[in-house]
C-alpha cells in the first residue's frame, strides 16, 4: 500500500510541469522589458549614440521568452498526447 502511494506520488510529481520552467520564461520577459526601457530612456536622454547593446539585449530576451513559451506548450501539448495514449 504504502509503495503505491510512494509510486502515485512520484508520477503525479513527473506530470506537473516544473515551476521553474514558468519562472523562467517570466524572468526573461521582465529582463525584456527593464532593458527596453532603459534603451528607450538612454536614447531619448542621449541620443543613438552607444546604446545599441541594450536593444540588442531587450530583442534577445523578448526571443527567448516566445521561444521558451512555445517550447513549453510543445512540452505540454505532447505530455497530454502520451497520457491519452496510456
Amino acid at each position: 500500500m504504502l509503495n503505491l502511494l510512494n509510486q502515485e506520488h512520484l508520477n503525479n510529481k513527473k506530470n506537473k510541469l516544473p515551476r521553474f520552467q514558468v519562472f523562467m520564461e517570466y524572468t526573461w520577459l521582465f529582463i525584456g522589458i527593464l532593458s527596453f526601457a532603459t534603451w528607450l530612456y538612454s536614447s531619448i536622454r542621449e541620443g543613438l549614440k552607444n546604446h545599441y547593446m541594450l536593444l540588442i539585449i531587450s530583442l534577445a530576451s523578448f526571443a527567448m521568452f516566445f521561444f521558451r513559451k512555445y517550447l513549453r506548450k510543445q512540452y505540454v501539448s505532447s505530455k497530454d498526447r502520451g497520457e491519452k495514449e496510456n
